[in-house]
This record gives C-alpha cells, structure tokens and sequence, in this order.
C-alpha cells in the first residue's frame, strides 16, 4: 500500500508535467507569432523603386543587376522564415524554352531534401 507521502509526490509529478506542458505549448505559439511578426516586416520592407533605368549604356545593366539582387535578396529572407525554410528545387529542374526563365518552378522544404 502505497504510503501518503508516495500519492501527494506522484500528484505532484502529474501536476508539474501538466503545467510543463502547458507553458511549452504557450512557447510554441509566441515563437509562431513572433515568426509571423519577422515576415510581415520582411513582407513590408520590400521597396518598388520606380526612378527610371537609363535605357542605355553599363549603367542601365548595373542598375538592373542591383534591382534583381534586392529582389532576390527579399525573397529569400521570406523563404528562409518559412517553417520549414523552403528553397528552390535546383536538382529536379527541367529547363524551359525561355532562356532568360532561370529559375526552377519548384519550390520544397528543405527537410523533403
């Protein structure tokens, strides 16, 4: 027969556990809102620069180099922030007719690799 003592510490334990348990899952769901929070940011802090590109000379290609890689930049940022990170598919990439289409059309989780 178990003594008084051994019952109020088992409660004890059960209690604890639950309380763990609660305050993981209260963990859980501000570090899914604060997630949430980074991307709208990350979301929001994109810029559409509408000054005009010089159509001619190295300086029309510069500008719009540094325009891809701000974009480029940008939407990685957001995928990175995805639970789980998400990245384009290099590996499984069928090439189209369009040679400026660089991209793969794929996209997984990171994990899936």
């Amino acid at each position: 027969m178990e003594s008084t003592s051994e019952t109020t510490m088992g409660l004890l334990e059960e209690s604890e556990r639950g309380r763990l348990q609660v305050i993981q899952k209260q963990v859980e769901e501000l570090r899914r809102s604060v997630i949430q929070s980074l991307q709208l940011a990350v979301y929001h802090s994109r810029t559409d620069d509408k000054t005009p590109v010089p159509q001619h000379g190295g300086h029309y290609l510069q500008k719009m180099m540094e325009k891809f890689g701000l974009e480029c930049y940008w939407l990685g940022r957001l995928m990175a922030l995805n639970n789980p990170p998400l990245q384009p598919d290099w590996k499984n990439d069928i090439p189209g007719m369009d040679e400026w289409d660089i991209f793969p059309k794929e996209i997984r989780a990171v994990s899936a690799f």
